[in-house]
């Protein structure tokens, strides 16, 4: 295990801001980000996702309701763009990228020879590892996703700088399915967060962080949503009652009695950036 300063502001004055397991969440005192420090070995990363991707690949309830995400994201995205040369950093089995018709050319990256076999398969254009594979497609593209990645990475920033690198001016790139670590129920539950899953979790952002990461390699926020009624996850009486219930044990220092946190508001964000229309 390794212990480092902060991505974004290089700072390496923290706070504890929740533990689980042998694994602790530290706070930048400067700019707020919120990751796992020391990060995990890469021995210990591959150990926990042999067993992790088993596990996502024998739960149908989970892709069914992954497959009803797909097309909130697909949609939302496709409000600002809907063609061009399209990569997916993080593209797993091309589930995703299946979702976008044939007015896009797909492309994308993924860790692990079995996903990449699958994605391909599809009808993908997929390359076998990190970020910075996507260099060797030779392309420039018009929109680059990371859905439900970023916070999976040990090094966001070199994700964040390939993708710069690799749009077309005036190109976006899109973030969703990203937990929001400002949201109510993160600042609430702290450890039992139901996003709060170190070692497949590392890196905590809010909108304010994220963006200010992004920032550095020349693009900017144009639009944001956090998904919630609309997901197949939200059970909105449910949800609010646990809320309401596990708020007043905790305010009576009764945390060991809470549950992980359920689906609520503000959990997930979604966020488009576009780089500058000059190069």
């Amino acid at each position: 295990m390794r212990e480092i300063n902060c991505i974004i502001c290089g700072n390496n004055q923290t706070e504890t801001w929740a533990k689980k397991e042998k694994y602790t969440a530290v706070k930048c005192l400067n700019c707020g980000l919120i990751w796992i420090n020391p990060l995990p070995t890469t021995e210990e990363l591959d150990q926990f996702y042999n067993a992790y991707y088993q596990y996502r690949v024998d739960e149908k309830k989970l892709w069914e309701q992954r497959k009803v995400m797909y097309k909130l994201d697909k949609d939302w995205l496709e409000q600002f763009i809907d063609k061009g040369k399209l990569l997916d950093i993080g593209c797993s089995d091309g589930s995703f990228l299946s979702n976008f018709g044939e007015e896009w050319k797909k492309f994308g990256v993924e860790l692990g020879n079995d996903a990449v076999k699958q994605a391909q398969q599809k009808g993908i254009n997929v390359i076998d590892g990190s970020a910075k594979e996507a260099l060797k497609f030779g392309e420039k593209f018009d929109c680059i996703m990371l859905r439900g990645t970023i916070e999976h990475f040990t090094n966001p920033t070199e994700a964040i700088e390939v993708a710069s690198k690799l749009l077309n001016p005036g190109g976006y790139l899109f973030f969703t399915a990203t937990p929001d670590v400002d949201s109510f129920s993160a600042q609430l539950y702290r450890e039992k967060w139901n996003q709060f899953v170190p070692p497949a979790h590392l890196f905590y952002f809010s909108v304010k962080t994220l963006t200010r990461l992004v920032e550095k390699y020349g693009l900017k926020k144009v639009a944001e949503h956090h998904f919630y009624p609309e997901t197949p996850y939200a059970n909105i009486k449910n949800d609010h009652e646990k809320i309401l219930n596990d708020f007043k044990l905790i305010n009576d220092e009764e945390r060991e009695k809470v549950a992980n946190s359920p689906a609520f508001w503000g959990n997930m964000m979604t966020i488009l950036y576009k780089k500058n229309n000059k190069d």
